[in-house]
């Protein structure tokens, strides 16, 4: 049987509320002179329709390659034309998608036309994301009470050592389908994850490095032990709904925050709602949201981050989360050209629209590739992952930004045989974990030949006002001066700054004259 026919069995068995398509039109090449394009301003508007005109038809193709809805039949009708002033392009989709705009079915299908068209927005600079219209409406047409985050009594709360409280949310669990009558995963099993469940994994670890940076974290799904016993499942594998609903019970307005709704996916929805606020009420100063990805296209990789659209903290927040990700995944030798975003991704979702704080939904990756769903059940990626989470988020609360990790010397350096030629570090650039060690060699040396080399190492920031290494000269030093030293750094959590080049001159020591 082709994988096409399995796909739709799959579909048919009705294990989720929705499936990963199958059978998708031919998708079209996309044309990738949007990357060398700086911005949507710089366009001509024959480029510029043109583009909108390829993207409209990918957009077409995508949403009715299959049916993406329970009970709603094809076709779909879609539009996209780009706003230069707000640098973003609308997505405009027919009318009848207006009442159910803020559905979980609607949001994964509007996440994964997203990543449908990354190929044709990216490179882009200063683009902020799609924008989804209704016939011509916003969600907010049909939902005004969702433009902002519900108001938080109190102001953002300390735990009792004063840290600040995090709350780490790790994406899905089982819930109740009341079409179907029965307990379900909210994601299907791919390549040997459920995301239901490997997310736990992301969220107990970055737990522990939150904690190890003076932060309070908390788990929203946290189950401890036993057995939810209408679903026959352990409590550590239930949504965040039910959790709640056990811990909780007389704060429904946070685990059924829909008591007036009648649709099958009821419970699916309202978990989705639990997560940011149950965040709300612990008065948290951030929440993270775990996630695993899943496309139709099994090529798809990497690890993303989306934070709600123009929400300027949590903007803040995202970009240096998705910088040292990047920075932490690719220092593991295995990961180095693991594909992390380039981009921060803004959209308009549950999980970070109602919250009242920062606000960032992390994918670490698609379980739909193999390379990346190896990578996920990896523990070395697992920590490097998180360290990257909880790196960002305390840069963050300092104020810094993204950084390279660099280090400067001077360009030029002489000394004379048997001297300890000094190289300073001037500084360094990003913000490593400390101890960093700082190591210099030269650049000729033969693979595996012994040569002279320094190397030192600095226990905190302060040290490397006066750090300095020593680079002693010998004779054969001499005959190939000027040569090229290699220097290089690197920090506790392995992470390699950038290496430098500096020009090195051995001189002879002169003659003394022979005393009479």
């Amino acid at each position: 049987m082709n994988l096409c026919k399995i796909k739709m069995r799959q579909k048919m068995s009705r294990t989720l509320p929705f499936v990963l398509g199958c059978c998708v039109l031919a998708s079209v090449v996309p044309n990738r002179g949007a990357a060398s394009i700086n911005a949507l301003s710089e366009m001509s508007a024959s480029d510029k329709a043109s583009l909108e005109r390829r993207i409209t038809e990918v957009a077409n193709n995508y949403a009715n390659s299959y049916q993406h809805f329970e009970g709603d039949r094809l076709p779909i009708h879609i539009n996209a034309v780009f706003d230069p002033t707000a640098n973003s392009l609308i997505v405009n989709m027919d009318e009848r998608f207006g009442p159910m705009s803020t559905s979980p079915e609607m949001e994964d299908f509007r996440r994964r036309l997203e990543i449908e068209l990354e190929p044709y927005i990216d490179g882009l600079s200063s683009f902020s994301g799609l924008r989804f219209r209704f016939g011509g409406k916003d969600m907010y047409f049909w939902f005004p009470e969702e433009r902002d985050p519900p108001a938080v009594k109190d102001k953002k709360r300390l735990s009792a050592t004063g840290a600040p409280v995090v709350a780490v949310s790790a994406g899905h669990g089982y819930y109740y389908h009341h079409g179907y009558k029965d307990w379900r995963p909210q994601r299907s099993p791919y390549n040997g994850i459920l995301e239901d469940e490997i997310t736990l994994v992301f969220a107990s670890l970055l737990f522990a490095d939150l904690y190890m940076s003076n932060t309070s974290p908390v788990l929203v799904r946290e189950g401890g032990f036993g057995q939810h016993k209408p679903s026959g499942q352990p409590w550590q594998m239930m949504g965040a709904r039910y959790l709640l609903e056990d811990s909780m019970p007389n704060r429904p307005d946070i685990w059924h925050s829909l008591p007036d709704a009648t649709e099958a996916l009821r419970d699916y929805k309202e978990d989705i709602r639990s997560r940011p606020l149950y965040a709300n009420e612990l008065g948290a100063d951030a929440v993270f949201h775990l996630h695993t990805n899943a496309v139709d296209n099994s090529a798809t990789r990497g690890a993303k981050v989306v934070v709600q659209e123009g929400r300027v903290e949590s903007i803040k927040l995202g970009s240096a989360v998705l910088c040292y990700m990047k920075e932490q995944i690719h220092a593991q030798k295995d990961f180095k050209g693991y594909p992390v975003s380039n981009t921060l991704t803004q959209g308009n979702y549950g999980e970070n629209r109602l919250a009242a704080m920062p606000s960032v939904i992390i994918e670490m990756g698609f379980h739909t590739n193999t390379e990346d769903a190896k990578a996920l059940k990896d523990i070395w990626f697992q920590n490097a992952s998180m360290r990257g989470v909880a790196k960002g988020y305390k840069l963050f609360k300092e104020g810094k930004g993204c950084e390279e990790f660099t280090v400067e010397t001077p360009a030029a350096a002489e000394g004379m045989v048997d001297d300890l030629v000094p190289i300073p570090v001037r500084k360094i650039r990003g913000f490593p974990s400390f101890p960093v060690t700082v190591i210099a060699s030269r650049k000729e040396c033969a693979t595996g030949s012994s040569c002279e080399s320094a190397s030192g190492r600095a226990k905190d920031e302060s040290a490397m006002s006066e750090f300095a290494l020593g680079y002693k000269c010998v004779e054969a030093d001499v005959a190939r001066s000027p040569f090229t030293m290699v220097v290089s750094a690197k920090d506790s959590d392995d992470v390699f700054a950038k290496p430098i080049e500096i020009s090195l001159t051995c001189k002879p020591r002169p003659v003394e004259p022979e005393s009479v």
